[in-house]
């Protein structure tokens, strides 16, 4: 039952890392 959460989670992790860094970097600048 975890496996297919796994997977997904593996499969997401790129694009959440990547969106994380974005949203940091962009509340940087403004401030």
């Amino acid at each position: 039952m975890a496996l297919p959460n796994l997977i997904a989670l593996l499969a997401l992790s790129p694009v959440v890392i990547h969106e994380t860094k974005h949203y940091f970097l962009k509340h940087q600048f403004n401030q």
